[in-house]
């Protein structure tokens, strides 16, 4: 965790014992995750057996945070009143990024913040890099990007100390404003466009299109690199599902060997901030949440959950596909950032799903479906735009719109995108590229396990990506060492002409051993 930064991981944020009048104080709050991150700067903290308390600095300057959620969070916790009228029209949840989210919507808290911004402006004291930063963090909650990106731009470049945690989140911050203004200026070029068009009677997203699905039997490695992953093209490929294990891939197996591994599991929240708008819920044995959606509850998701380090057994005998056994991801050393998330499991009831999300870091993925059917939409990464996306606490966007009802007189871009839907079925493998927004429903009780992969196709999307997360986290940066050295091979999986269809665990995870 980068110095200075204290997360809000738990709500509502916690009293302070020094005067309300203090409304930027530190928060005593545990970090849970780090892949759900918060941010806020602020002065050092002590921390003893009871309390919360301030070192004071002889600088005053030093005090402030250049992330106001902090500031927000304490005005809200004390503000009774405020919390009593919205108490019932807030998001259900105890999630720290989905309140404050919700919270900075609201008229009172944009009327709080300019107060703020306006006692910063009359106080005299804006040309310093800490007080250029606040205000840039403030427009850019108050969805003035383009002063938000100037104030931050200054404050980089009156900072003396460019190699300091504090400007790097400033840097940070400054690309996600930057993403914002492009999501903005193509959603204004596509209204303009939209509104030259004749009105239409009848308002309803397009006609989805097919996935082609193909089978294992007659799609080569190199006709896949070449027709697929090298054109990002989603495709099915049918039959493959069931030569990834000599073992079945089901309940049984998965009680037998994991059954006694606690899990985190998911649930669905309505306006969550989140990823997928799936947040954590309560935490059970796995064979206990399999009993708990065998006896007809459909309310909680076993999501994405790391066979490799939760459960190694599961993976001894797996093998990858070969279309994705080239993973750059498996070149890099050992404890590398994602050399061993995948394959993670999803275990799901009926009726569960996951809402609209683009998977992380700019990766390639594929998901292999061992029993039960999923209905999944997807759409091409040039429609991103036009699904309203929203950069919130991270670089992955979380998204408003229900594709169930959609609602075109607030998202009328909608009808400018080319949705296209598939129902995968037991026994085959989904590709989806890099960048795809995907909304994923479970029809029926179903056991499937993915993976994210780096490959050719998606390589230079994927460094970008990582040049901006390393900025706020050091594995990113160590891991962007290794793509960027130019001893590091970014050459296509050799000996594609093969009749195999699959590749070892063992040899997966040490591709340095099978070099041709």
């Amino acid at each position: 965790m980068n110095e200075g930064i204290q997360l809000i991981t738990c709500w509502p944020p916690p009293d302070s014992d020094e005067g309300d009048e203090d409304v930027d104080r530190r928060l005593d709050c545990k970090l849970e995750s780090e892949r759900k991150r918060s941010l806020i700067t602020e002065g050092e903290v002590v921390l003893d057996s009871k309390h919360v308390k301030r070192i004071k600095n002889d600088e005053e300057e030093k005090q402030k945070t250049t992330n106001i959620t902090a500031t927000v969070a304490q005005w809200w916790k004390r503000n009774q009143a405020l919390r009593k009228k919205y108490e019932n029209s807030l998001p259900q949840s105890s999630n720290p990024n989905t309140i404050l989210n919700s919270i900075f919507r609201l008229p009172e808290t944009q009327e709080f913040m300019k107060l703020k911004l306006d006692e910063l402006h009359s106080s005299g004291k804006c040309e310093d890099s800490l007080s250029l930063a606040l205000i840039g963090s403030f427009y850019e909650k108050l969805g003035d990007l383009y002063k938000a990106r100037d104030y931050l731009t200054k404050a980089i470049e009156i900072q003396c100390d460019a190699q300091s945690n504090l400007i790097k989140e400033w840097k940070w911050l400054l690309h996600k404003i930057r993403k914002k203004i492009e999501i903005a200026g193509l959603q204004k070029s596509a209204t303009d466009e939209l509104n030259k068009r004749s009105p239409v009677t009848e308002l309803k997203l397009p006609t989805s299109l097919p996935v082609e699905r193909r089978s294992v039997e007659d799609l080569s490695v190199n006709e896949f690199i070449a027709e697929y992953s090298m054109k990002s093209k989603p495709v099915i490929i049918t039959g493959l599902a069931s030569k990834m294990s000599d073992k079945p891939f089901n309940i049984e197996r998965l009680q037998k060997l994991a059954g006694d591994c606690p899990v985190t599991l998911k649930k669905l929240v309505t306006d969550s901030a989140e990823w997928a708008q799936l947040e954590d819920a309560e935490s059970m044995k796995l064979s206990a949440f399999i009993d708990y959606i065998s006896n007809g509850n459909i309310d909680r998701y076993l999501f994405d959950w790391s066979l490799p380090i939760h459960c190694p057994d599961l993976v001894k005998d797996l093998k990858i596909p070969r279309y994705f056994s080239g993973d750059f991801l498996q070149r890099t050393s050992a404890g590398s950032l994602y050399k061993d998330s995948w394959p993670s499991l999803f275990v799901a009831p009926v009726g569960i799903r996951s809402e609209l999300h683009v998977d992380a870091f700019g990766s390639n993925f594929w998901m292999a479906l061992f029993q039960g059917k999923k209905r999944w939409v997807f759409f091409s990464k040039d429609d991103l735009p036009y699904l309203y996306p929203d950069y919130t606490h991270s670089m992955d966007p979380v998204f408003s719109v229900d594709l169930s009802e959609p609602d075109f007189d607030k998202y009328p871009l909608l009808r400018l995108t080319k949705p296209m839907e598939c129902i995968l079925q037991e026994g085959d493998v989904l590709f989806v590229p890099a960048g795809c927004p995907h909304r994923v429903e479970n029809l029926e009780k179903s056991i499937a396990i993915s993976a994210n992969f780096v490959d050719k196709s998606n390589f230079d999307s994927v460094k970008k990506e990582l040049a901006i997360n390393a900025l706020i986290d050091s594995r990113a940066a160590e891991l962007l060492n290794q793509f960027e050295n130019p001893k590091f091979s970014d050459e296509s999986i050799s000996n594609t002409s093969d009749n195999c269809t699959c590749t070892s665990w063992f040899d997966f995870k040490n591709p340095e051993l099978n070099k041709s």
